[in-house]
């Protein structure tokens, strides 16, 4: 007999028959595991809590932690992935190198008003006078029409003083065409060398109104600013100017963003620049995340994203100041509806130093699994406590709060009221679903304080509504944006 007859005579017996079974139910489970879709209906194994770190030759870090490493079947798929990048400290005599400061001054009409031009010359008189000769500044300012007002030159005594008469000659104009100053700053960095630290200052109190307009036009100038190699930060001064474009600026050149309604503090705001710009270590960074297809990132801290091919995200996270650490969080959605396994590809993350770029290489990825409704202890016990309270007080406030902004800027109380009441929801069944006491005193006070400030804003003349409105709304997007980037200085 063949060898074909004898297998056909041998699956016809008892034995023969639960043998082919076993050995098809077998193939069919590493069929499915081996698929490349991002649906793994595998058994469900122990998954260790996943953290991960990284480090540079250099000393820079970024490790990071999920809230949890396990799911049940058919709850909400919230998850958190807190992300810390550091940089070492910059204490070596030497190491701290001059600085290149472009300031561009917006003089346009409105600039007249509350005493915003006067103060805006005085910071800049204290900024000139901290730097050193070996630093370099340059003045660009701004209305219809911009122009260099100072060109780029190192800050000797000398210049310092026609630094001043520059300065104090300088009257508000007409319009705002802040996409013209921002790229006469671009020239300023490209026409000369790279050797320096560089940064750009934005000054501005209202909307751009000429030139380019769009946020996303205004952005691409801030992303080719860094591409010269530069950083640009924004401080927006009074309560007429836009909090969400001037931010967006600031996230695009990987600085940092300021809002002065008293403008008497501006020369703080112009000194922490300047220090940022002696201790900065990286120009720019950038977070790579590559998700399984059904996998979705909601919100990535505020900061710009891009993709990146099907599934790798890019994240734009900014400059990286020395001895400074940051806590990023990063949303995600997980599809709960059936049992399954994901595998969260390593972090990649990428940094820019004068003009040399360093990849930091991977150290393990991040392991996901949606459980059984039966399993549902299991998925408690692999929640991070602590990583679970910092997402929910931190970041979901912050993320609560660019809701409440938006809502404010376009006078819908009832919408805003809504968003709480929500927040507050989900909140009470975070905890219920957690079994983590995440709300505290504090929290709850926050919560009661930024209902009463809604209340209020919607209550006087229309005058008096629309610069509460206008203070509010700037108020919670800043709030929103610390909440949400965590800073600490070692």
């Amino acid at each position: 007999m063949s060898i074909f007859g004898r297998i056909r005579s041998y699956t016809k017996t008892r034995r023969g028959g639960a043998t082919c079974f076993s050995a098809a139910i077998i193939g069919t489970g590493l069929l499915l595991c081996t698929s490349t879709g991002s649906w793994m209906t595998m058994p469900v194994g122990a998954i260790q809590p996943s953290v991960s770190t990284s480090t540079s030759p250099d000393g820079v870090s970024i490790s990071g932690s999920l809230s949890q490493t396990k799911l049940t079947e058919g709850g909400s798929g919230e998850v958190y992935l807190k992300l810390t990048v550091a940089a070492p400290e910059i204490d070596v005599p030497g190491e701290v190198g001059a600085s290149d400061i472009v300031v561009v001054l917006d003089r346009s009409g409105s600039m007249s008003a509350a005493q915003k031009m006067p103060y805006a010359k005085q910071a800049i008189y204290s900024l000139v006078s901290k730097l050193n000769p070996e630093d370099r500044f340059a003045l660009v300012s701004f209305d219809s029409h911009a122009r260099v007002d100072f060109a780029l030159a190192p800050m000797t005594h000398q210049n310092q003083m026609m630094v001043r008469r520059i300065v104090s000659a300088i009257r508000p104009g007409s319009s705002t065409n802040m996409s013209e100053g921002l790229e006469r700053a671009e020239t300023i960095l490209r026409r000369f060398s790279q050797n320096s630290r560089r940064r750009v200052i934005l000054l501005s109190d209202g909307e751009a109104n000429q030139g380019k307009t769009s946020p996303q036009a205004l952005s691409q100038i801030a992303r080719n600013i860094t591409g010269a190699g530069g950083v640009v930060s924004t401080i927006g001064m009074g309560l007429s100017f836009n909090e969400l474009v001037m931010a967006s600026l600031a996230d695009n050149g990987m600085g940092h963003y300021s809002f002065l309604e008293d403008v008497r503090g501006l020369h703080a705001i112009l000194a922490k620049d300047l220090n940022e710009s002696r201790s900065l270590f990286a120009e720019s960074s950038t977070i790579e995340i590559e998700l399984p297809a059904d996998v979705r990132l909601v919100d990535a801290a505020g900061y710009p994203t891009h993709l990146r091919g099907a599934n790798r995200i890019a994240i734009d996270s900014g400059q990286l100041v020395g001895g400074v650490e940051r806590q990023i969080t990063l949303s995600l959605q997980v599809p709960t509806r059936r049992v399954a396994e994901f595998e969260i590809a390593p972090i990649k993350f990428s940094y820019s130093r004068e003009g040399a770029l360093t990849t930091l290489p991977g150290s393990g990825g991040f392991a996901l699994a949606v459980l059984p409704a039966e399993r549902h202890e299991e998925a408690i016990a692999s929640i991070d406590d602590e990583v679970l309270k910092s997402t929910w007080v931190g970041n979901n406030l912050g993320r609560m709060r660019k809701d409440l902004n938006t809502y404010i800027r376009e006078g819908k109380k009832e919408k805003a009221r809504q968003t709480i009441a929500d927040y507050s929801k989900s909140l009470q069944e975070a905890e219920s679903a957690s079994g983590v006491r995440i709300a505290n005193e504090e929290l709850r006070a926050e919560l009661d304080q930024i209902q009463s400030d809604i209340d209020d804003a919607f209550v006087g003349t229309p005058s008096a509504q629309q610069s509460k409105q206008s203070r509010l709304g700037k108020t919670l997007h800043l709030k929103a944006r610390s909440e949400q980037r965590v800073v600490v200085t070692k």
